[in-house]
């Protein structure tokens, strides 16, 4: 799994626990209440470039540098989306 492959990267412990912490809530939002709220037209070319990459993605074959890197890559993109909050 993901915390698994965290502490193989030799991720900050500290960082890998507060992982293990948000995982084990129970309150911890299933993959079908995960939304994103943004409508705006302009941040659809943003969402859809963030969604292309995420597809993209092999994780098996990737390097946790090359992973370091896709996740600042997607990181800029999303700070471009504007997201509406109800």
């Amino acid at each position: 799994n993901g915390i698994h492959v965290a502490k193989l990267a030799g991720l900050p412990q500290e960082l890998v626990t507060c992982a293990e912490s948000y995982i084990s809530e129970e309150d911890w939002p299933s993959q079908a209440q995960i939304q994103v709220a943004a409508t705006r037209e302009d941040s659809q070319p943003q969402l859809k470039s963030v969604v292309k990459i995420l597809q993209a993605l092999n994780l098996d074959e990737i390097s946790p540098r090359q992973a370091w890197t896709e996740l600042d890559r997607l990181k800029r993109l999303a700070a471009e989306v504007k997201i509406h909050e109800d």
